[in-house]
C-alpha cells in the first residue's frame, strides 16, 4: 500500500523543481536581457562619438587618418568592427574609399537606404551585436553644415556607422551567474524541502498514524491541538466513548434478558413438576375407585 505521505512528498518535490527551474530560467533571461540592453546603449553612444570624431576630422582636414581611428576602436577587447560605410553620394564626390567602406550585405545596403538596425549575430558559437546607424545630410548637425561639402540634399544618407560588439564575455558572465544562482537556489530548495518534510511528518503523518492505531475501545488519542486533526481526534474520542456506552447498555440488556429467561425456565420446570404430581394423584384416585 502506498503511503499518502510519499504522494504528498512527490507532489511537493515536483512543484518545487518546477518553480526552481522557472526561477533559474527567468533569472538567466533577465540578466541576459539587461546585459544586452546595456551593450545596445553603449554601442549607440559609441557610434555617435565615432561619427562625431569623423566629422571633426572632416572639418580639420585629417580624414587621411580615419583608418587609424577605426583601428584604435577595434583594439578594444570586445569591439570586433568599427568603420564607416560610404554612400554613392560620397563615392561620386570623393571616390570609393577603402574596401571595408562598401556595403557587403543586405543589412548594410538597407542601412544606406535609411534603415537604422540593431541585431545579434551568431558566429563560431559566439554572439555579437551589430549596430548600423545611417548618417543624414543636415544643414545644422551639431552646429555643422553638411550640405555644402557633400553637395547633398537635406536628409540624404551620406553613409552608415557600423559597430560590432562581441557578447562572448557577457554570455560567459551570465552563464557563471546562472550556475551560482542554480547552486544557491538548489541548496535553499533542498534545505526547505527537508525542513518541510520534517514539519509535515510531525504535524500530520505522526498524528494520523496515532489515529490509525487507536482501534481499541480503551484507548484515547491525546491531541489537544486547535486544528483539523485535533478536532478529528476529539470527535474520534467522543465516538469511542459513545460506542462504549452503547456496548455497556447492550451488555446490561443481555444480562437482564438472560436472567429473565432463567426465571421463566425455572417457573416452567416447577409447573411441569406440579402437573406431574397432580397427574400421579389423579391416577391413584382413579385406581382406588
Amino acid at each position: 500500500m502506498k503511503s499518502i505521505q510519499h504522494k504528498i512528498y512527490a507532489l511537493l518535490a515536483f512543484t518545487g523543481i518546477i518553480v526552481l527551474i522557472a526561477s533559474i530560467f527567468s533569472s538567466a533571461s533577465q540578466q541576459r536581457t539587461l546585459a544586452q540592453d546595456t551593450v545596445a546603449e553603449n554601442i549607440k553612444l559609441l557610434a555617435d562619438n565615432y561619427f562625431d570624431s569623423i566629422n571633426t576630422m572632416m572639418l580639420t582636414g585629417t580624414m587621411a587618418n580615419r583608418e587609424l581611428l577605426s583601428q584604435k576602436l577595434r583594439k578594444h577587447p570586445n569591439i570586433e568592427d568599427a568603420h564607416i560605410i560610404r554612400s554613392d553620394i560620397v563615392n561620386k564626390l570623393y571616390g570609393a574609399g577603402n574596401k571595408n567602406q562598401t556595403a557587403s550585405n543586405n543589412s548594410e545596403r538597407e542601412a544606406l537606404q535609411g534603415k537604422e538596425s540593431l541585431f545579434i549575430e551568431q558566429s563560431n558559437n559566439n554572439r555579437s551585436m551589430t549596430y548600423l546607424r545611417p548618417m543624414y545630410a543636415s544643414s545644422h548637425y551639431k552646429g555643422t553644415n553638411c550640405l555644402g561639402c557633400h553637395q547633398a540634399q537635406e536628409g540624404d544618407v551620406l553613409g552608415v556607422v557600423k559597430i560590432s560588439y562581441s557578447l562572448a564575455d557577457i554570455d560567459s558572465e551570465v552563464t557563471y551567474n546562472t550556475l551560482i544562482t542554480t547552486s544557491l537556489l538548489s541548496t535553499i530548495f533542498i534545505i526547505a524541502f527537508v525542513l518541510l518534510g520534517i514539519v509535515f511528518r510531525k504535524i500530520f503523518i505522526v498524528r494520523l498514524k496515532k489515529l490509525g492505531h487507536a482501534m481499541h475501545l480503551t484507548l484515547r488519542i491525546e491531541d489537544n491541538a486547535e486544528d483539523e486533526l485535533g478536532w478529528l481526534a476529539t470527535s474520534f474520542n467522543q465516538m469511542i466513548a459513545t460506542f462504549k456506552d452503547n456496548i455497556a447498555q447492550v451488555s446490561h440488556s443481555s444480562k437482564v434478558l438472560i436472567h429473565s429467561a432463567e426465571k421463566i425456565y425455572t417457573s416452567a420446570d416447577t409447573t411441569e413438576r406440579a402437573i406431574l404430581e397432580q397427574k400421579k394423584s389423579t391416577d391413584s384416585v382413579a385406581a382406588a375407585i
